[in-house]
């Protein structure tokens, strides 16, 4: 059985303004076709659209954003066919720690070699 609420929306809206607050349950299905939903308009805002493409330039960059897709296809397939949360959420962190290597959030000792091979630093 789902777990009983402990908190409720008014409560979240109240100390996350701005943000979308949903009623999701992976086990009856409640609120999926609205996260899905959201989920999508976030990444359009993000991603483009076939009309304005976003430009990736740089090779690390699209390898990382590959592997991001990779990752939630997974989670996606994972969610069809109830696979536990745990192996949901390992393919959740691997999606994260991809975009991480984009943003800056984790970063590799490879990483920053690759970066800072790219400069004259001292010439």
């Amino acid at each position: 059985t789902d777990l009983p609420v402990k908190l409720f929306s008014e409560d979240l809206r109240a100390k996350f303004p701005g943000y979308t607050i949903l009623s999701v349950s992976a086990i009856t299905g409640v609120g999926i076709k609205a996260l899905k939903d959201v989920i999508r308009e976030e990444l359009m805002g993000i991603c483009g659209t076939d009309e304005h493409p976003v430009l990736v330039t740089k090779l690390r960059h699209k390898e990382a954003l590959e592997e991001a897709v990779e990752r939630l296809h997974s989670v996606a397939e994972g969610l069809q066919l109830q696979c536990s949360e745990d192996l949901l959420a390992g393919d959740i962190r691997a999606a994260l720690e991809a975009l991480g290597r984009i943003t800056g959030r984790s970063v590799s000792e490879e990483i920053i070699n690759e970066i800072f091979s790219q400069f004259c630093i001292g010439k």
